[in-house]
């Protein structure tokens, strides 16, 4: 990604295509995700590898994403299963209200 682009990411043309970034690094990710869910006319999904890469990059974007600019930054707990446990998580760790 250049370095002009970060000020205007590339977006989705409709609902059914992808668009990949690469060549970013440091604080740039969440620099350009901040700048495309400014844009963007609808949620932006973001998926890390880990918890602490989520919490970090949740961080990253409340700077560059203050709630006052009408982007709120949202994260969904991991519920601490691994993919061959034959069980579901604690009922209580992912209800709300």
């Amino acid at each position: 990604m250049l370095r002009q682009e970060l000020f205007t990411p590339a977006l989705p043309d409709s609902n059914k295509t992808d668009v990949t970034w690469s060549g970013l690094s440091g604080l740039a990710p969440s620099f350009a995700i901040g700048n495309a869910a400014a844009t963007w006319k609808g949620p932006v999904l973001v998926i890390t590898d880990n918890n602490e890469h989520a919490d970090q990059l949740k961080r990253e974007l409340n700077y560059f994403c203050p709630e006052t600019a009408g982007v709120p930054v949202l994260s969904f707990p991991d519920w601490e299963t691994l993919p061959y446990d034959n069980f579901l998580p604690i009922r209580i760790l992912f209800q709300t209200g």
